[in-house]
């Protein structure tokens, strides 16, 4: 059993299973972190490019309140053994 950021993971097996269960765990978040700040970044660059632009004016609007709704991906925290 884990408690980690207030959350109580459960893990059947041994330590060993355990540490690898959490890598896998681990990899996963930091892969999904990674991939939501490439999706912010090409969200942020278009609204830049095109917030000045009265043609894609709902386009942006429509983006930053897409972003605003968004939870955040936490990146994974560097545990200490």
């Amino acid at each position: 059993v884990e408690i980690d950021a207030g959350s109580l993971t459960a893990y059947s097996g041994n330590y060993e299973f355990y540490q690898q269960q959490r890598a896998i765990a681990d990899k996963q978040q930091q892969a999904q972190f990674e991939r939501q700040q490439a999706m912010l970044a090409k969200e942020i660059a278009f609204i830049e490019r095109f917030k000045a632009r009265a043609s894609h004016a709902a386009q942006v609007q429509s983006r930053v309140k897409k972003l605003d709704k968004i939870d955040r991906v936490e990146p994974p925290k560097r545990r200490q053994t």
